[in-house]
């Protein structure tokens, strides 16, 4: 009788492991299901391919061009917060595009729903959505008149040059900004001269 209590409790047990097993895996599977679906065919998807393919070579558009960029932007908007409303973002990526498109809306409002939905995709598992979680905040501050903190924006223009003013650098450690892949405070100011530098060379002269 113990002898076959004892075989009963080891298959008992055996069963339990394998199944631990199979969680375990199922469980260290889903980050990267839901990243491998972020490339996907959803329509989100296809809205966020859209956006960054209009801001290729962003520097030499001219005023009619960017008029366009921002025609084309406000009927993305429109159709990724009808998505967000329906239930339509599932996976993290999901979440990262609809950021992303939101992130180049023009309302205090759109950067701080960007924000919320990139906080999601973090969460969710999307490796990608770190630094876009710091930059929508980052811009929803600006927006408000308030400073930014992580220093992902940057303020200016082709005549004058760039800046990250206004900043407020002190109130957020290099450690919390590494947390989230944006660059220290040192790595940012040779970022910035680098892009300076290169506009003076271009335009072949002084300020």
């Amino acid at each position: 009788m113990k002898i076959r209590e004892s075989a009963r409790t080891v298959r008992v047990i055996g069963t339990l492991a394998a199944l631990v097993l199979v969680i375990v895996t199922l469980l260290a599977q889903v980050p990267k299901l839901e990243n491998t679906i972020k490339t996907g065919d959803s329509e989100i998807h296809r809205l966020r391919v859209a956006d960054q393919d209009d801001r290729r070579g962003l520097i030499s558009k001219s005023k009619d061009e960017w008029d366009e960029l921002g025609r084309r932007d406000s009927i993305r908007l429109k159709r990724a917060k009808e998505i967000y409303q329906s239930g339509g973002l599932v996976t993290a990526g999901d979440y990262f595009d609809a950021a992303l498109i939101l992130q180049h809306g023009s309302t205090p409002d759109d950067y701080l729903l960007a924000h919320v939905l990139c906080t999601v995709a973090v969460v969710k598992g999307d490796t990608d959505a770190p630094w876009l979680s710091a930059a929508t905040l980052d811009r929803y501050l600006q927006s408000i008149q308030r400073k930014q903190i992580f220093g992902t924006q940057y303020d200016g223009d082709e005549t004058k040059g760039y800046t990250y003013e206004p900043y407020d650098g002190s109130l957020l450690t290099d450690s919390v900004r590494k947390a989230v892949q944006v660059p220290t405070r040192e790595e940012q100011q040779k970022d910035l001269q680098n892009l300076n530098k290169r506009i003076f060379h271009n335009q072949g002269g002084v300020w």
